[in-house]
């Protein structure tokens, strides 16, 4: 199944539009984080150690997987191995 040239601009459109959408969310994240941290910082006084490690175990973990859904966007962006081959099968290595 041949795509046509359309249809292979707009998936990547698709793909670019999902990225942004990954990079503005990892953005708000990483600025959440942020604030997240500074807090520790003034609660590292009064706070557990428990309760701080805790924290920022959620911190890193939030971080990490809106990392991992950017790292997915730039994976969609990739252009499909049909688009290199112009008959109607691509090889099965690809």
């Amino acid at each position: 199944m041949n795509e046509t040239r359309e249809e292979r601009v707009a998936a990547l459109r698709d793909a670019i539009d999902h990225l942004r959408e990954e990079l503005d969310q990892l953005h708000k994240d990483e600025n959440g984080a942020l604030h997240e941290v500074d807090a520790l910082e003034r609660d590292a006084r009064t706070a557990g150690e428990a309760e701080i490690m805790q924290r920022l175990l959620e911190v890193y973990t939030r971080l990490v997987t809106f990392g991992s859904g950017l790292a997915q966007a730039s994976v969609d962006l990739m252009i499909p191995p049909t688009v290199y081959y112009t008959s109607e099968q691509p090889p099965e290595s690809a």
